[in-house]
């Protein structure tokens, strides 16, 4: 809407912007745990292989010793990622949290504006149903309308 004589609209356009910058935070947090799922998803998948492939060359001692030592490092790696995963969501559900107060914050400059524009309508009519009341009241009378 934004009206112009709006006392408050540098300050509403301000939380429109705090509003936008805390949805982007949110949905680059929400991106970079995805990034983290698919990354512990792969490791999984590594994990199967190499367990597939031990069982299947298990007369090599030396390649089931360097299998196992991978293993261990794949098992480290994803446990670094899942407790990253679960850094990011507590930082997520902040940034949820901020998110949702910047938009309560932007209603209510919004309604406050609403209601800026509403009272100035008001004002608006009562001047002309004023000027109407002077048209028929001189009209009555039989005046001039200067």
């Amino acid at each position: 809407m934004m009206n112009k004589n709006f006392k408050f609209a540098k300050l509403l356009n301000i939380k429109i912007r705090q509003e936008e910058i805390a949805e982007k935070k949110y949905l680059a947090l929400k991106k970079e745990i995805l990034s983290l799922e698919d990354k512990t998803e792969a490791l999984t998948a590594e994990q199967q292989q190499l367990y597939q492939k031990m069982r299947e060359e298990q007369a090599k001692i030396t390649q089931q010793s360097q299998c196992q030592r991978y293993l261990k490092k794949l098992r480290q790696q994803k446990r670094e990622l899942i407790q990253a995963k679960k850094t990011k969501e507590k930082e997520l559900a902040k940034q949820m949290n901020v998110l949702l107060q910047r938009k309560k914050e932007r209603k209510t400059f919004e309604k406050l504006e609403e209601k800026a524009a509403q009272k100035e309508f008001e004002s608006f009519l009562k001047k002309e149903q004023k000027e109407l009341d002077e048209l028929g009241r001189c009209a009555a009378l039989g005046g001039s309308l200067s």
